[in-house]
């Protein structure tokens, strides 16, 4: 019988170690895994996306809203930064806020967008279009055969 109450005592206590072994344990990691998430919470944090806004000469046929087409590229503005200060540098335009969202929308999602130089409204002064139409059909207007054979000098910078 002390041979029995000696093995219980003896089960007992190594039961108690392990149980406080991995009690021990545990709190020991869920301290280091908090330290793990906010290491990997600093280092995740994205790069800017990067964007290139052209301008485009008018696109053909004018005013055909759905079927024009742009064929040559005359400047272009690699960045948000780049296409903001040739913005204040041209002065007061009257859609300067639509510009500024249109294009700032399209960077934020790593994608170019295409303007032209131009009055896209009559009652006001010339300025920098967006046309939905022109940018959001998906195509890439820096691949068209007609913008590559007449932009070549822009397209190689």
């Amino acid at each position: 019988m002390s041979y029995e109450v000696l093995k219980i005592a003896a089960l007992g206590s190594s039961a108690v170690a392990i149980g406080g072994g991995l009690a021990a344990g545990s709190s020991a990691f869920s301290g280091n895994k908090s330290d793990v998430i906010k290491d990997s919470s600093l280092t995740s944090t994205e790069p800017p996306k990067s964007c290139v806004i052209y301008e485009m000469e008018e696109p053909t046929p004018k005013g055909n809203i759905g079927n024009r087409r742009f064929k040559k590229i005359k400047k272009k503005f690699v960045g948000r930064d780049a296409f903001l200060e040739e913005l204040t540098k041209r002065g007061d335009v009257w859609n300067k806020k639509e510009l500024e969202d249109k294009i700032g929308a399209k960077c934020d999602q790593g994608k170019d967008s295409y303007i032209w130089w131009g009055k896209g409204d009559s009652r006001y002064g010339e300025t920098w279009i967006y046309a939905k139409d022109m940018n959001e059909k998906g195509i890439n207007w820096i691949e068209d055969p007609d913008v590559i054979k007449n932009s070549k000098d822009i397209l190689n910078k």
